[in-house]
């Protein structure tokens, strides 16, 4: 995931890597290795963090998401899950 917006308001940050771990039932660390784009959720909670930040899939996932462009794809993950 990238959030680059987010990364300047450390208060900001805080809130949602807590909100994430309550909704994933996810580590703190673990969150934070996907906010920082070295690991990608699995599609269940890449669900869950889509409806929960209510953000672009592209600009959650934009790794995952070119490789879905490139292998032609992309379809189901238009818009809103």
């Amino acid at each position: 995931m990238v959030f680059t917006d987010i990364k300047s308001q450390p208060n900001e940050r805080a809130r949602i890597v807590k909100l994430l771990m309550k909704k994933t039932q996810t580590s703190e660390s673990v969150v934070y290795r996907w906010l920082s784009g070295k690991i990608t959720p699995p599609p269940i909670k890449q669900k869950i963090i889509f409806e929960v930040l209510d953000r672009p899939i592209e600009e959650l996932f934009p790794k995952l998401w070119l490789i879905l462009q490139i292998s032609n794809f992309t379809a189901p993950l238009k818009g809103k899950w």
